[in-house]
């Protein structure tokens, strides 16, 4: 298969425990603010509401790459941290993902593209997590040594390596979204 680097993405809630994170609660209370303020702009409380699933650093973190698109050793670096390593496990990994995933649907309406992008691809990596490991990922990342430009076969991170497709364009992007949320949003 082809392998990605790290340096370089190549451009469910509807799901099962060996596929990923299932639908949860706070997502759906979330939903019952998912209401637009007009047929084409999402409602700021909508957005929040989803943000506050995520911990608090988590905003600052995912918004601060211009092109969105993290490098992994970031997001292992983040994700493993102390305080915010239990949110690649169960329950909270589920929050994670729907509400990053329901997030990216809302900027892509927005037109926030980039931000978009940042979502899905933390989606996708605490997606990956929720799978495999966090652990798994330092260990694979360490294993390449993928600063040193070797690369990581694909096989080996799939969920990741789906949502780093996905971001090649709105439109990827948006279809990769859709096969995660209920289709009521």
């Amino acid at each position: 298969g082809a392998r990605i680097p790290e340096h370089q993405h190549q451009h469910q809630y509807r799901l099962t425990m060996t596929h990923g994170p299932a639908a949860n609660p706070r997502q759906d209370a979330c939903a019952s603010r998912a209401s637009h303020t007009s047929n084409t702009e999402p409602n700021q409380q909508a957005i929040d509401c989803h943000w506050g699933a995520l911990p608090p650093q988590a905003k600052a973190f995912i918004l601060d790459i211009p092109n969105g698109v993290h490098r992994l050793s970031k997001l292992i670096k983040f994700w493993s941290a102390p305080q915010h390593i239990e949110c690649t496990r169960g329950v909270i990994a589920t929050n994670i993902c729907g509400a990053t995933w329901y997030l990216a649907s809302l900027y892509i309406e927005l037109r926030m593209f980039n931000d978009a992008r940042a979502l899905v691809i933390n989606g996708s990596f605490i997606h990956q997590c929720y799978n495999s490991s966090i652990e798994y990922m330092k260990d694979l990342y360490a294993d390449h040594r993928v600063d040193s430009g070797m690369l990581i076969p694909e096989h080996k991170l799939p969920y990741f390596v789906q949502g780093c497709n996905a971001i090649q364009s709105q439109d990827k992007m948006r279809a990769y979204i859709e096969t995660f949320l209920p289709k009521e949003f």
